[in-house]
């Protein structure tokens, strides 16, 4: 999953992102003493990443408040090396899965 934590006051750019996957979920987190976050939730798949990492370089420019997460991993860099970066994490994610499968069946 891809997160975007973006301030609640940027409206249009949480609109934009939303509406750039269908899948995506919105989340509203109250932070103490901070802005309040959205976060928009993108599960994302391998044939998406590209756009994926245009829409991650352009969020960011928006705000230096913008953060953007995978599995707890905070995504930051030209498009480039967003879309590089990505591309590896998704196939360390998809191999993990896929030996966790494994050994279920090897039990």
């Amino acid at each position: 999953m891809l997160i975007f934590n973006i301030p609640k006051k940027h409206q249009e750019l949480i609109k934009e992102v939303s509406e750039s996957f269908d899948n995506s979920e919105l989340v509203e987190v109250d932070s103490l003493g901070a802005d309040t976050i959205v976060q928009v939730i993108v599960p994302i798949i391998t044939v998406a990443i590209p756009a994926v990492a245009s829409i991650v370089v352009k969020a960011m420019s928006v705000s230096s408040k913008v953060e953007i997460e995978w599995n707890g991993i905070k995504i930051k860099g030209s498009e480039k090396q967003v879309e590089k970066f990505l591309n590896k994490l998704y196939f360390l994610d998809e191999k993990e899965k896929s030996e966790k499968a494994s050994k279920k069946k090897g039990k």
